[in-house]
């Protein structure tokens, strides 16, 4: 591997997105409106060829490249934009609201990743954390009420998003919170029982996605029909005793996004505090 460059061409960035033709890279924010878009024609000469108000903590682009998909976009749970004139590479371009949507028990909302099934778009988003006060003006809480964890989205009508299922644990249930709120690393408030970033092997017709669930490990969900998820497997790494327990005793911390070896069914990703795994799913789950 060779550097080809490094330049500010973002603004106090956070996550990413890059079209999938490898030729325009967008740099995030959650904490400033600065969504920004860099030609990447030229590795070694990157240049921003767009700067818009939005924020958001991660984002997908579609295959095409003209759909840009933000997570947390200006307060909103999921953002669609028409990107198409940045992909074109019109001077000037322009972006354009498509819709946008919303859920009760919204806490930080991480990552929408297109797919589709059965030729059916559809959106994978996965909220981080927990909250007590559900909605756009969301913030993080230690062990909080509400845990917005995942779902899928039918975007078949994109000017009109529909959640058509949700991607749960029992542990991020209302009426299950307190009787588990003194398990060790629960109050964590970067994370306890809450979501953190899903994933899925392929976005054409997959079987599987793959969560981050924090101190839930990682979680595996059937997915072939979307409205109808179910957890197939589960993995959690072994608990290793650390100097430091507070705020996190010794406990899981799954926080990274999945990637796949699906010709050996394998999962790969990281706990934050006993590092890097490579899982077999077993017994014809996947």
């Amino acid at each position: 591997p060779a550097l080809q460059a490094s330049a500010p061409v973002g603004f106090l960035g956070h996550e990413s997105g890059i079209s999938p033709d490898g030729k325009t890279f967008y740099s995030a924010s959650p904490g400033t409106p600065t969504l920004t878009a860099v030609d990447l024609s030229v590795p070694f000469a990157p240049v921003p060829i767009w700067r818009g108000n939005y924020t958001s903590h991660g984002l997908s682009i579609s295959d095409d490249g003209n759909r840009a998909y933000l997570s947390s976009g200006n307060g909103k749970g999921v953002l669609i934009l028409d990107v198409s004139e940045i992909q074109s590479r019109q001077p000037n371009p322009q972006v354009r609201e498509i819709a946008s949507i919303t859920w009760p028990n919204q806490s930080i909302p991480q990552n929408a990743i297109p797919f589709t099934r059965d030729g059916k778009p559809y959106l994978l988003e996965i909220d981080e954390y927990s909250t007590n006060n559900p909605g756009e003006d969301s913030s993080v809480a230690s062990h909080g009420e509400f845990v917005g964890a995942g779902r899928i989205i039918d975007i078949s009508d994109e000017t009109n998003p529909k959640i058509v299922s949700d991607l749960r644990l029992e542990v991020h249930e209302p009426e299950n919170r307190a009787a588990i709120k003194d398990d060790p690393g629960a109050s964590n408030i970067t994370g306890g029982y809450a979501g953190h970033y899903c994933d899925i092997p392929t976005r054409v017709n997959p079987d599987i996605a793959a969560c981050s669930m924090i101190l839930s490990g990682l979680r595996i969900f059937d997915i072939r029909d979307p409205a109808n998820p179910r957890e197939v497997a589960y993995f959690n790494a072994p608990v290793q005793p650390r100097i430091i327990t507070q705020p996190a005793p010794a406990s899981n911390w799954a926080m990274s996004k999945p990637a796949f070896v699906p010709e050996r069914k394998e999962i790969w990703y990281t706990d934050g505090y006993s590092g890097f795994y490579v899982v077999r799913v077993t017994n014809g789950a996947w």
